[in-house]
């Protein structure tokens, strides 16, 4: 599992660093926090941030959130309920439909 380090956006601006996507990875998540994906292959590629509410309460839907990312494009995806996203431990789990070629970064607005 790849942990992601969450890097603070500021009103200097920021210069996002980017890993490569493993099977599983995991970011810390404040709830102000959202991921940016690339996708370096000339296929459509989706990462799936996965709902950690189970069992599902009456009067809420908790579901995966599919973040679809077009051949050679990228995507911004968030902000993630922490109620809803986070595991025990305060993260969000990632997974993509396919590794090759993607890369992520996860950015907080703190």
């Amino acid at each position: 599992m790849a942990t992601l380090i969450v890097q603070a956006l500021t009103t200097a601006g920021l210069n996002a660093s980017f890993i490569a996507m493993s099977s599983v990875n995991e970011f810390a998540n404040d709830g102000h926090t959202f991921i940016h994906v690339k996708n370096a292959v000339a296929a459509t590629n989706a990462v799936v941030v996965t709902s950690q509410v189970s069992p599902v309460p009456v009067g809420l839907i908790a579901i995966d959130v599919t973040v679809d990312v077009t051949a050679s494009g990228e995507k911004w995806s968030g902000f993630f309920n922490p109620d809803v996203y986070n595991d025990s431990s305060g993260n969000v789990h990632l997974r993509p439909t396919t590794h090759t070629g993607l890369s992520i970064a996860a950015i907080s607005v703190t």
